[in-house]
């Protein structure tokens, strides 16, 4: 069944829930909200909508640091104003990663046939695939971290790779990005050379398979999410910044050994090598980011994650360098080009 559906007016609307709702359905239900006129046929495009457009405005950090001189002259009842007050909000997503997990011997426990060298190149092609359908580093960091998840119930053969690799984008689209940045079946199918008269039925029936494996629980927060709550607690408003922090985060999900360490650990690692490498921040006139790097240098955990994250950059410098996709994309103007930075600060 397509992914975009027109109705008689020739607007087009994203089927979410293409594989759940049927064809005759949807369309009568169409039908009924142009008669009736109540909802536009068209997209709203919203400040928020217009801020993931495009990959290099998909978060800015400025106008986060906007939007927190806006709530400080609000009321300060901070019930008021966010749905979790801020450690409230911290320790849900916590909860949440301690519930969603991947496993982190999943390639020796259930996989017989996939090993870490396989991963890295699925992660690496997943991630290509990504950039090339626009999709934003939120939604992106989500389906790794979804395809992660369903190896850790199912075991696969390699040559199924792609096909989840497809499902995982294509769920990851749906639940993160904006309907203006969301692409149809056959775009998805083209950027990821899947071909055959039924991989659009391979890759739906994939998708419903990996949705009831997640249990249809798609809010997965990843380091991604705290590299972004930690620079907004630390008052960090620098893109230069942001962009090399998500630099190192995406070449360390290439890596299986960051299956070893939590979400949280690894945002909160490279958001500090990235203030300490771009920004030179002095610790000591920042009281939040003083704490946090004082329980981070306390921590074995967190060194054994430091050298694993160092041993990643180099190697994916080393020997992928312009073949790599993540570093062809920050190396851009678009990305300040911050994979050009050689002098990383590794030390916290």
């Amino acid at each position: 069944m397509s992914h975009a559906f027109k109705s008689d007016l020739g607007a087009v609307v994203l089927g979410g829930k293409e594989n759940i709702i049927s064809r005759k359905l949807y369309r009568s239900t169409l039908r009924d909200i142009s008669r009736s006129s109540v909802l536009p046929l068209h997209p709203i495009k919203t400040s928020a909508t217009k801020r993931q457009l495009s990959p290099e405005k998909e978060y800015t950090l400025m106008s986060n640091k906007k939007r927190a001189c806006d709530l400080a002259q609000t009321t300060p009842n901070k019930c008021v104003r966010d749905a979790f007050p801020p450690d409230d909000h911290l320790s849900h997503l916590m909860r949440l990663e301690r519930e969603l997990m991947p496993k982190h011997n999943y390639l020796e426990t259930t996989q017989k046939h996939i090993t870490d060298q396989h991963r890295s190149i699925t992660v690496r092609n997943q991630t290509q695939c990504a950039y090339a359908l626009r999709m934003s580093s939120g939604a992106t960091f989500m389906s790794i971290t979804y395809m992660d998840r369903f190896l850790s119930t199912y075991a696969m053969e390699v040559r199924h790779l792609s096909i989840l690799c497809a499902a995982s984008l294509f769920v990851a689209s749906k639940f993160e990005d904006t309907i203006d940045t969301q692409f149809n079946v056959d775009e998805l199918l083209e950027v990821c050379e899947l071909r055959g008269n039924n991989a659009r039925a391979t890759l739906l029936n994939m998708e419903a398979k990996l949705l009831r494996t997640l249990d249809y629980r798609l809010s997965q927060p990843t380091s991604k999410s705290f590299i972004v709550l930690f620079f907004t607690k630390s008052g960090i408003f620098d893109n230069r910044t942001y962009y090399f922090a998500l630099f190192l985060a995406q070449i360390f999900q290439t890596d299986c050994a960051c299956l070893k360490y939590m979400p949280s650990l690894i945002g909160k690692l490279v958001a500090c090598i990235a203030i300490n490498t771009c920004n030179e921040v002095d610790c000591c006139h920042n009281r939040y980011l003083s704490s946090e790097v004082a329980e981070l240098g306390s921590s074995d955990i967190a060194k054994f994650c430091i050298r694993d994250l160092q041993r990643s950059v180099e190697c994916e410098k080393n020997d992928h360098g312009d073949a790599s996709p993540i570093i062809l994309r920050y190396a851009s103007n678009t990305y300040l080009n911050v994979a050009d930075i050689d002098n990383i600060h590794f030390d916290i």
